[in-house]
């Protein structure tokens, strides 16, 4: 699971740390790096559909001659709508951040069992991370609910931002 990846990059003293604070350590925090892989799934999910509708808007506005009066207003509106686009990208994946914001802290503040888990692994030699992030995935492998809870909250984000915003648009 890459949030696991990501996580088990950090070094094993603050992963200790961070499971022997459920989730706090000194220098890592398991929902900030959790919520960021969120994010940046929503972001690179999201990218590609937004990037071809700019690109297409983009040649659109480039094809009418700038020089022409009656060009100016559609290019403006074209323009207006590019950037529109750029401001609801960024919406939703706030909103996305903050599904997993809202998702994993609670549930994961409720487990004292994970964090001990994670905690019995230190002492054992090598291997610490290896051991936790083993913990980890099999806790979500054993809570497959939360990663969807998370899908679905992460489009209706998309509904209610992009799609919400391109219905406006078009009339529906």
């Amino acid at each position: 699971m890459r949030m696991v990846d990501e996580l088990m990059r950090c070094h094993a003293s603050s992963i200790y740390s961070a499971t022997r604070y459920a989730e706090q350590g000194r220098t890592i925090n398991f929902y900030h790096i959790f919520n960021m892989q969120v994010r940046e799934s929503a972001d690179e999910a999201a990218t590609p559909a937004v990037s071809g509708l700019k690109t297409l808007l983009k040649e659109l506005r480039e094809a009418w001659d700038p020089k022409r009066p009656d060009t100016k207003q559609s290019r403006t509106y074209v323009a207006d709508l590019i950037s529109t686009i750029d401001r609801k990208l960024k919406e939703f994946v706030e909103r996305a951040e903050t599904v997993g914001e809202t998702t994993f802290r609670p549930v994961f503040e409720e487990d004292d069992e994970l964090w001990r888990d994670c905690l019995k692994q230190r002492g054992q030699g090598s291997g610490y991370r290896d051991r936790v992030s083993k913990v980890i995935n099999d806790w979500f492998h054993a809570h497959r609910d939360v990663p969807r809870k998370v899908d679905r909250e992460v489009q209706k984000a998309w509904s209610s931002t992009l799609l919400a915003w391109a219905n406006e648009i078009a009339g529906n």
